[in-house]
């Protein structure tokens, strides 16, 4: 990381080193106590001229202080990063570079000084959700895999990323032909799982399609899945919730008609559902439009089922 010529070995040396101290304690207290180890020198390829270089450094740094308050410290007083130089990347037509710069400002939020925090991660989480809907299942697999990351850093960020709509989009990546697509997506959900208001949107989306519980369980397991999670779903199959459908519109338009559906509901529990069929009149005296009405009409009565819902 210090003594290589190439900047190109240095940076990657320098990412190795922060993966291989990851959740480390040992390793990491190793790596900070060694006499050539300093922040300043990843700080420096930062700013390198060469993008490959540039982008490695933001990521060694992130990796370093992903879930690591001391080390973000330690960045902060070693000279800090600054936003202006995650834009290039951020705004960049290549998606892989999009991709890294999204999750590295997100971890690195708290330290950069020149823009406010909450901003920050807002850019990051939004451009991360938006390459969901890439072409390429490298960038599929990338974007969720750095989300499921994400949704277990710190408070605020995982209701972020639920509130802007990522659930049903991962949920449709469970559907990919790519296994790691599939992989990344379903660690994703079961960490995002964990949030109250994810865990509902999660079970709406396997309600709607009870096979992507299957492919959840298959490749994040119990490990990933929140408990709760799994109870509520085991809940729904043993009192036979039927599948979530999608609703039609309560006006119908079929040719020149339209169909109106009324529900009553009476004292003893029952239903009625009636059907009028209303066709255009001509012009009343009025100059108004006249509407007639056909005397077809259509009842159903039936009586409603109560589920012991918790």
């Amino acid at each position: 990381m210090v003594q290589a010529r190439q900047d190109i070995i240095k940076v990657e040396a320098a990412y190795t080193l922060g993966c291989v101290c990851l959740s480390n304690s040992a390793n990491m207290k190793a790596a900070l106590d060694h006499k050539d180890f300093s922040f300043i020198h990843i700080l420096r390829q930062l700013y390198d001229e060469d993008e490959e270089v540039h982008l490695l450094a933001g990521a060694a740094l992130s990796v370093f202080a992903y879930n690591n308050v001391v080390n973000q410290r330690n960045i902060a007083m070693s000279g800090g990063v600054r936003y202006h130089a995650f834009i290039p990347f951020l705004e960049s037509k290549n998606e892989k570079q999009a991709t890294y710069a999204a999750f590295q400002v997100v971890v690195l939020s708290r330290i950069i000084p020149d823009e406010d925090q909450s901003l920050t991660s807002a850019i990051g989480i939004k451009l991360l959700v938006s390459l969901l809907d890439s072409t390429s299942e490298n960038i599929q697999a990338a974007a969720a895999n750095f989300i499921g990351g994400l949704a277990h850093t710190r408070a605020g960020i995982p209701g972020a990323i639920i509130s802007i709509g990522t659930i049903p989009l991962l949920g449709k990546l469970l559907t990919s032909q790519y296994e790691t697509v599939q992989a990344a997506a379903a660690v994703a959900l079961g960490y995002l799982s964990y949030d109250s208001i994810g865990e509902r949107q999660l079970l709406s989306v396997c309600r709607r399609d009870p096979f992507l519980y299957e492919v959840m369980q298959f490749h994040a397991g119990k490990v990933k899945l929140s408990p709760q999670f799994v109870e509520r779903w085991q809940h729904c199959k043993r009192i036979g919730l039927p599948p979530i459908m999608k609703k039609p519109d309560q006006f119908l338009s079929v040719g020149k008609k339209m169909v109106t559906a009324h529900f009553a509901l009476d004292a003893e529990q029952t239903f009625t559902v009636a059907s009028t069929n209303e066709s255009p009149g001509g012009m009343a005296s009025d100059g108004l439009p006249e509407r007639k009405i056909s005397a077809a009409t259509s009842m159903r009565t039936g009586t409603i089922l109560r589920l012991p819902i918790a």
